[in-house]
């Protein structure tokens, strides 16, 4: 593949296995575009996606490969593995949970200021009823 049809392809996914890929895969991920190496051209792609097994890094920094743990891990911890679909989106049953939390919260705000409201009726009939029962005492 050269790299005009990488680079004009709409999303590109390099998948690169095994210790004996290692170098390739740090020459792609740690240094800049090089034409010596091809597949680092994938950092300049809006769309590329690296799949990788361990014994592809083991030529990475230490660094290099705790920062892409680090993503991974909060991915998972925000979203979840079971929640995304084979192209990366959220499944229909996560987008309906939020729904129905929202409807639920909603109806919790709803409550509670119909709450206020019945209290406000009632603290101005117990006032209005105090105003009342003074202006009779002028009067007297």
């Amino acid at each position: 593949m050269n790299l005009e049809s990488l680079m004009d392809a709409r999303e590109v996914c390099v998948v690169i296995t095994g210790a004996h890929k290692s170098l390739a895969l740090s020459k792609c991920l740690e240094e800049g575009v090089n034409h010596m190496w091809t597949v680092s051209a994938i950092q300049m792609h809006p769309k590329g996606l690296i799949i990788c097994d361990e014994d592809a890094t083991l030529e990475l920094h230490v660094k290099t490969v705790r920062y892409f743990k680090s993503i991974e891990h909060v991915h998972q911890s925000i979203i979840g593995p079971h929640n995304l679909g084979l192209q990366g989106n959220l499944l229909r049953n996560m987008v309906d949970a939020n729904q129905a939390a929202k409807r639920r919260r909603r109806l919790m705000l709803q409550s509670l200021l119909n709450d206020d409201d019945e209290n406000e009726e009632e603290n101005h009939n117990y006032f209005s009823s105090d105003e009342d029962a003074q202006k009779k005492r002028h009067k007297k």
